[in-house]
């Protein structure tokens, strides 16, 4: 199988590319715009549209966000794009091409990239946090992706880290990329992205937002650690190619327990990709290709 279609669902766009078995890029990647309320037809329609500028597809790899079974290709009610809620993807593409078809939450999908050859590659127990829009993740125990009851594992960006009051809380999203780029608007209307922020770093107020953020962010990362004492955390999104946050993370990291020893906390190898190569390896993986 050496000519995987792999296809990475956003909110607004279907990025995709072509892959081989060892998880390298064969054939040219693009993407499509489409709807957040896209109709599943027009959806079918854009796969087709994606799967003629090939010449040959053995397999197709998804990576999507939402609850998703993967065993039985089955998308939850809480998808992001509302057309996929309870819809068997898996089995339709399957009886539409004939081809195998495995399908996996995206945050996950960039948990087996980088298990499979990223940075977490040698190791045996990984946690991903994916930071973005919100922030989400994938959890690798005993070389297998963990999955929980319920398929809602790695959800840390709904974990409760600061109670406010008896009804009141707020989550560990509250220190995704988006959420730091709200509150320095609120000092600085033209601090929009990321850029803007990490440059701003020298006046006193967006530096403070920079420490409490950091805060926050460790204390979840200590959470995870604590909690499942992996090889490595590993921190995927735009933001975790910034190195300068790694020596501020492990300061705090350092000052809450004495069990600083365990945590492992480096940036993820892939970013925009690692849904598509993730993808690949989760299909490869479905049809005993690799362990």
């Amino acid at each position: 199988m050496n000519n995987i279609l792999a296809l990475d669902f956003g909110g607004t766009s279907i990025k995709y590319g072509l892959y081989d078995s060892k998880g390298d890029l064969i054939g040219t990647e693009d993407s499509l715009q489409i709807e957040r309320y896209i109709s599943l037809s027009e959806i079918l329609k854009n796969i087709e549209k994606i799967i003629k500028h090939y010449r040959k597809i053995d397999g197709i790899a998804i990576a999507m966000p939402g609850n998703i079974n993967s065993k039985e290709g089955i998308i939850s009610q809480i998808s992001a794009i509302p057309c996929f809620n309870n819809i068997n993807l898996k089995h339709t593409l399957n009886e539409i091409y004939n081809l195998p078809v495995a399908i996996e939450n995206d945050a996950n999908c960039a948990t087996l990239a980088e298990f499979w050859i990223g940075n977490g590659n040698e190791c045996s127990n990984i946690a991903v946090i994916t930071i973005g829009t919100g922030i989400g993740g994938g959890i690798i125990i005993n070389k297998e992706l963990y999955h929980g009851s319920h398929n809602f594992s790695g959800e840390f960006g709904i974990m409760i880290t600061k109670p406010i009051g008896h009804s009141t809380y707020t989550s560990y999203g509250y220190n995704s990329s988006i959420q730091l780029i709200k509150r320095a608007a609120k000092i600085d209307e033209n601090i929009k992205n990321g850029e803007d922020f990490f440059e701003n770093l020298h006046r006193e107020e967006i530096k403070n937002l920079y420490d409490e953020w950091i805060h926050g962010l460790s204390m979840g990362i200590f959470n995870i650690g604590i909690s499942l004492d992996p090889d490595k955390i590993l921190i995927g999104g735009g933001v975790s190619s910034r190195q300068i946050i790694y020596p501020e993370i492990k300061k705090y990291l350092d000052s809450f327990s004495n069990f600083k020893y365990h945590f492992v906390v480096e940036p993820c190898l892939f970013f925009n990709n690692s849904g598509k190569i993730g993808a690949v390896y989760n299909l490869l993986k479905q049809e005993g290709i690799v362990k």
